[in-house]
């Protein structure tokens, strides 16, 4: 169905950093241990990246998105 959305899965990472975060120690930026999350805003500020694209997001990862419209 799904996958953990962990900065240290490869898809995630690289949505990661091409929104200009990092991944060190499994944490994006070094922090926070989870890729996918409501609230944490700091991760979320770049204006020119749409909601799926910032380095954390709160959106439905798009497999779950699909499974849920069935």
């Amino acid at each position: 169905l799904s996958f953990d959305h962990k900065p240290a899965n490869e898809i995630e990472a690289k949505r990661i950093v091409a929104a200009g975060g990092w991944v060190e120690f499994n944490r994006v930026n070094g922090n926070l241990a989870l890729s996918r999350a409501l609230g944490d805003f700091a991760f979320k500020k770049n204006e020119q990246k749409t909601a799926e694209e910032q380095i954390v997001t709160d959106q439905i990862a798009p497999s779950i998105r699909k499974y849920l419209a069935e």
